[in-house]
């Protein structure tokens, strides 16, 4: 099995015959709970229950399909396998791998992933909240700056333990954008591109990276507003299933997986046992990250 890279990854044995730099290494020896494979997939599923632009899911089944990158098939949350199209390169099927595959892989384990990024505090985790271009990956690596260990930017899979939510650490590695990178005081030029053609750069962090379950402490949704400063806003439990469910990562998928009342009843359970503070910011400024850093913290020290 040469040819096969042992990696961790949320939690997670992969033996993989597609290289994933971006993953953890791994013993060859440990047992595997995913593997990632080379082959023929399918361009339709039979008994297909939901179909996007670029997916289609079944009970136990997720396609993914991009017609110059190529094509995913994830089954029950055991096996990925892809084809990729002619011209693709491996950076682009990492991107999609490391996204829409994964998170739909995740949903099928039974895990709730949400689009947001985490980081570690005195033993537990804090995650940030949003829509894309929001600022989560810009905030968490504020935080590593600050001393602070990563443990998954974009997509944050929480699992439930003995009734608790947890976050599983994913993988270490950032993605941010050349603003970003500027309020960071970061250079573009010592990171690569995640694919070609695209200005976000990846960006390590093995160095600043948790590689443990820790307990969801505070979940914190980014949004902008017409307020001048930062306006932290705490937010009912009965009112804070609404945001989690829109913030699920692809939660586009979870009818056809048929793991839609599974993630319902984890979302009930984290509304009910984790804080939602809003963050809230003026739309027509860039983010402040000493303000947004200063206002977080002030939070958790409360």
């Amino acid at each position: 099995m040469s040819d096969t890279y042992f990696y961790k990854a949320f939690g997670l044995i992969i033996a993989s015959e597609l290289e994933v730099p971006e993953f953890i290494n791994a013993d060859r020896n440990n047992a595997v709970d995913v593997t990632i494979r080379l082959g023929l997939v399918p361009k339709t599923l039979d008994g297909g229950k939901r179909k996007g632009v670029c997916f289609e899911t079944a009970p136990g089944k997720f396609l993914f399909f991009l017609e110059e990158v190529g094509r995913f098939l994830a089954v029950d949350g055991k096996r990925i396998i892809y084809e990729a199209a002619d011209g693709a390169n491996e950076d682009d099927l990492r991107v999609f791998l490391l996204g829409s595959v994964i998170g739909a892989l995740l949903q099928q384990r039974g895990l709730f992933p949400i689009h947001a990024s985490a980081v570690e505090h005195n033993g537990a985790a804090i995650a940030f909240m949003g829509p894309s271009g929001i600022g989560k990956s810009t905030t968490a690596a504020a935080f590593l700056q600050k001393g602070y260990r990563m443990l998954t930017d974009d997509v944050c899979a929480i699992q439930l333990v003995d009734g608790k939510p947890f976050v599983v650490p994913g993988y270490p590695q950032g993605k941010l954008w050349l603003d970003s990178m500027a309020s960071l005081e970061m250079e573009p030029e010592l990171y690569r591109p995640i694919r070609n053609k695209v200005t976000k750069r990846a960006v390590p962090m093995r160095e600043r990276f948790c590689d443990e379950l820790r307990p969801l402490k505070r979940i914190y949704q980014l949004m902008v507003a017409h307020e001048d400063v930062y306006l932290k806003e705490a937010v009912a439990i009965a009112d804070a299933f609404l945001p989690l469910r829109r913030n699920s990562y692809r939660g586009q998928f979870l009818e056809g997986l048929a793991v839609a009342g599974e993630h319902f009843l984890t979302i009930a359970t984290i509304a009910n046992q984790v804080p939602l503070v809003r963050l809230k910011r003026n739309k027509d400024s860039g983010i402040d990250l000493t303000a947004l850093v200063e206002a977080i913290e002030e939070d958790l020290a409360g």
